[in-house]
């Protein structure tokens, strides 16, 4: 006689779920939600926020946002984990306005708002150019003592000298600073060639002299390199 199989556990349904959605086998992932949904186990916010990462990093933001409706529904709370996978989706795929709906979804749903969601729409709208939505985002940060990564810092000195606003790299950099978030050898890199290019030789050697000040070791050549291409 054949034996049967003993239901699995939410915690082994979790962890094949949360597997099988990082490299996207999603026809997988619906037959174990099939299986839970058949032996009366219920999905929980460790399984929604492992669906919705599946969906995002799958670029299908629309079964991404139902699965989160989903979860509303069926009184599962989101947490900033989840808040944080539908932004970077956004961001990843240029949406900034989607983002920062779903920030204030976040904030609607007493969420806590972390580094990773500032630093995600941070790098977001300085690749897109947007000077006014990343002086907000990095000042909100700021004020919630949040200090944005070294790589981040980077993207928005070259974000400022692409887009000519080197007033605003000045004022960010005096911000970071004062906030004991020094920017690395990149972020000056990018700076100092934005005023070399722009002729600017008084604010290049006070930034090379900050870049001191921090005992940041200078690259010549990526500056050069930068100086060249612009």
């Amino acid at each position: 006689m054949r034996k049967q199989r003993q239901p699995m556990s939410l915690i082994t349904y979790n962890m094949l779920i949360s597997i099988f959605s990082r490299r996207k086998v999603l026809n997988k992932v619906h037959s174990l939600l099939a299986d839970m949904k058949r032996e009366g186990v219920m999905p929980d916010i460790i399984t929604y926020n492992s669906l919705i990462d599946a969906y995002c990093k799958s670029d299908d933001l629309l079964k991404a946002v139902e699965t989160f409706d989903k979860m509303l529904t069926e009184n599962v709370k989101p947490n900033t984990i989840t808040f944080n996978t539908l932004i970077e989706a956004h961001v990843r795929q240029g949406d900034i306005d989607g983002g920062f709906m779903v920030l204030e979804e976040m904030r609607t749903h007493r969420v806590r708002v972390d580094g990773i969601t500032y630093n995600t729409l941070l790098k977001g709208t300085a690749k897109e150019g947007l000077i006014q939505d990343m002086e907000d985002i990095l000042a909100q940060m700021l004020d919630k003592g949040i200090k944005p990564g070294t790589i981040t810092i980077a993207v928005v000195a070259e974000a400022c000298v692409e887009k000519r606003r080197l007033d605003v790299l000045e004022r960010l950099f005096e911000k970071l600073r004062t906030a004991g978030a020094k920017p690395d050898a990149m972020a000056y890199a990018h700076a100092i060639a934005g005023f070399c290019k722009a002729d600017d030789t008084e604010a290049a050697d006070k930034f090379v002299e900050l870049m001191r000040e921090d005992k940041v070791e200078p690259i010549t050549h990526v500056v050069n390199a930068l100086v060249s291409s612009q």
